[in-house]
């Protein structure tokens, strides 16, 4: 079955054969030496021969590069007629500058991946200069490319008697980009905004970044952390970076660490779940087991939905916190857990605390971190929609080929996004993602697909009457963009513009009741009374 993609520099010297010093293919017996492409591809000592089934062959645009792919692909075209050549065009100039490949390699194997979205990517590293090898290294390593695929290289026959001349390898760096990609709570279904690994350095509002800043501080403290958010912002995400940034992180642990979703369970099965119990505690208690107590020493618990544990479990959870000791079900003696608390939820503060009694909100919530909704912080949506819309590519697998979109389509999309409300966050753009893809894959123009899907996406919103802060900010980024109405009215359906306005006068008496005597009346055509009249 031909499931691999060979992915590789074209080698300028040896590709599609080897070169003596004076340019000229050379050969053995009056038959021409294949490189290392063609190596891969045929050699008897290759355990990838008869098993590719499109090669895509990286290559500079100079004279000498040029004319190497196209030589290969010549070559590849005659010898192996059934294989599909893709070319991919770097338009850099120094061929060791590690910075330029770095960024035209991570961009293009997202690509590549994005085309082929199922099969294995063979990454060839033995062609190129040792920049271009030495970036292909880190970029797999550092768990920047999808699996499935694998690190190969090739060697000369000359150079390996005997033995395959292309084997797989694998540096090993255990690193945090890597580690994000597999590690998840256990017990939690893989949600929408989980497939999107937040990278710091593609940040760009002041919020989104200083939040990751305190993430990262209180990381590194032995101290609960709260985080609050609207649903689909990215809790979970956020739970398992804190964890990954830590020390109270085990990595034989990473794949399924200890959490739970406390809106699933009763109290008597949370207890059980937590603190585990022993042979005979109750009906169905044949043998002991430990609970996620257990599993989280040295490492950390996640409560999702903390909002819904019941007051007596609220309890015997906080003398687990204070002491580190809790008690199985079943068992006459307490048992040990040195763990780290990071507990989330989508209710407000004040909801929170009509639900938990207030000593444990307190200790829950020692460090507190909130994620800002997507409304909030449209900075972000070029780069996340992007990242949506590869993701949902994958997670659909149409079967023809789908090629990346254009950037003016992409650019069109966010512009739209950045005036909706978004109250889905991260999930609202896989519900527009999913329906463009299913039309752009039916052969839709771009601009058709585009408009079809907001119309199914509005569809399958819930309008509702409009909370004032959203209709506040609905308003006034229609005003801001030149809009209209419309775009408003789509989303709700009904706006209380009384409310709307109080919600514009408060925000402006606010900010110049600061300013006392002549400092108001040289800003402010009413006066004081007037905007304190404005504030209630």
């Amino acid at each position: 079955m031909r499931g691999n993609v060979l992915v590789s520099w074209v080698a300028v010297n040896n590709d599609p054969f080897e070169r003596g010093s004076d340019g000229e293919f050379r050969c053995d017996n009056n038959t021409r030496i294949p490189g290392p492409t063609l190596t891969l591809l045929e050699s008897e000592y290759s355990p990838y021969a008869g098993a590719v089934s499109d090669v895509v062959l990286l290559h500079q645009e100079e004279d000498r590069p040029k004319r190497a792919f196209l030589e290969t692909r010549t070559a590849l075209r005659e010898r192996l007629p059934e294989l599909k050549v893709h070319s991919r065009k770097w338009t850099g100039k120094d061929p060791t500058n590690h910075k330029d490949l770095f960024q035209f390699i991570r961009t293009e194997i997202e690509n590549v991946r994005q085309l082929f979205p199922d099969k294995n990517l063979l990454i060839h590293v033995s062609p190129g200069t040792p920049a271009m090898q030495t970036v292909w290294v880190l970029v797999c390593e550092m768990g920047l490319v999808e699996k499935p695929f694998e690190l190969v290289k090739s060697y000369r026959q000359r150079d390996r008697p005997s033995g395959d001349q292309v084997v797989p390898f694998s540096v090993g760096i255990d690193s945090l980009y890597k580690a994000l990609r597999t590690a998840r709570p256990s017990k939690f279904p893989v949600s929408d905004e989980s497939r999107i690994l937040t990278d710091p350095s593609k940040l760009r509002s002041n919020k989104l970044r200083q939040l990751y800043l305190d993430a990262g501080r209180f990381a590194r403290m032995n101290v609960p952390i709260l985080i609050r958010g609207e649903r689909g912002t990215g809790k979970t995400s956020l739970a398992n970076w804190i964890r990954l940034n830590s020390p109270f992180r085990q990595k034989s642990k990473d794949s399924s660490w200890p959490a739970v979703a406390c809106g699933q369970y009763s109290e008597e099965t949370m207890r059980a779940e937590l603190f585990g119990y022993r042979k005979g505690a109750f009906t169905g208690a044949v043998e002991d087991r430990d609970g996620l107590l257990a599993h989280a020493d040295g490492d950390t618990l996640f409560l999702d939905e903390i909002g819904d544990i019941s007051r007596g479990l609220q309890r015997v959870l906080i003398k687990a916190l204070e002491e580190k000791r809790y008690l199985p079900l079943g068992a006459q003696t307490p048992a040990k857990s040195s763990f780290r608390l990071i507990s989330a939820t989508n209710i407000t503060h004040a909801e929170l605390t009509e639900r938990l009694d207030p000593d444990f909100v307190d200790r829950v919530r020692a460090l507190e971190l909130t994620l800002p909704p997507l409304r909030d912080t449209p900075e972000e949506l070029p780069w996340l929609w992007r990242s949506v819309f590869k993701k949902a590519i994958l997670q659909a697998s149409p079967e023809s080929s789908f090629e990346a979109r254009s950037e003016a389509f992409h650019n069109q999309i966010v512009k739209k996004l950045q005036k909706l409300p978004l109250h889905g966050n991260i999930r609202d753009l896989f519900t527009l993602a999913w329906p463009m893809i299913a039309l752009l894959d039916a052969g839709l123009p771009e601009a058709e697909a585009s408009e079809a899907g907001f119309a199914y996406f509005h569809n399958r919103q819930e309008r509702g009457p409009a909370p004032a802060e959203d209709a506040t900010r609905s308003v006034l980024q229609a005003f801001l963009s030149g809009g209209s109405m419309e775009s408003v009215v789509e989303q709700f359906t009904r706006i209380e513009t009384k409310v709307v306005e109080a919600e514009l006068r408060d925000f402006m008496a606010s900010g110049l009741l600061r300013l006392k005597g002549d400092a108001l009346t040289s800003v402010c055509d009413v006066s004081a009374r007037t905007l304190r009249n404005w504030k209630k």
